[in-house]
């Protein structure tokens, strides 16, 4: 069972007690997703009082929509897909992020079907540092995977890009990471 269902499964009565209406297990389940989706806003607004305002606003309609979500499964994505949405707008930069989204250039993407999640070059600490270097659509995707830990579908749901393109932004994504890697090794 991968991190992505045993969360899934821990989550899904939380879930339900606070769909209910029963107020710790709400806080509860807040609790649980508010630092994850706390660097997510940060990875596209890039400003910590825009961030912790969005954070706020997430959390508020999280816990104001959770009765609308029919499927625990489907909670993570839908709480990133909310922080998304509401960071993109927050940071006034909506027009060009949705076109960094829609329109990067994946001619240069070597394989599109990996389905194994492969380790990053370097170490974690790194690899904030080599993420300033990749496309703000390729570093978000790839945020998401290897830092937040969240699956293919739960990107490509959270963002609102087919599922083809989650894996071709990190395939895309791993090579410029690669490549930057290696040039840091040599002092490039």
């Amino acid at each position: 069972m991968s991190n992505s269902e045993s969360d899934v499964a821990r989550l899904a009565p939380l879930i339900g007690r606070a769909q209910s209406g029963h107020a710790p297990s709400m806080d509860a389940l807040l609790q649980t997703v508010q630092l994850p989706l706390y660097r997510h806003i940060l990875s596209i607004t890039a400003d910590e009082s825009m961030g912790e305002d969005v954070l706020q606003s997430t959390l508020w309609t999280i816990a104001r929509k959770l009765g609308q979500l029919r499927d625990p499964i489907l909670f993570r994505a839908w709480a990133y897909r909310i922080a998304t949405r509401l960071a993109v707008r927050a940071s006034k930069a909506e027009t060009e992020w949705k076109r960094a989204l829609r329109d990067e250039d994946l001619s240069r993407v070597l394989d599109e079907g990996r389905d194994v999640r492969e380790e990053p070059p370097g170490d974690p600490e790194e690899l904030d540092r080599l993420l300033d270097g990749v496309s703000p659509a390729g570093a978000v995707v790839l945020r998401m995977y290897y830092i937040d830990d969240l699956s293919y579908a739960e990107i490509a749901e959270a963002l609102d890009v087919p599922l083809g393109t989650v894996k071709s932004r990190i395939s895309y994504g791993l090579e410029t990471l690669r490549r930057r890697a290696i040039g840091a090794r040599q002092g490039t």
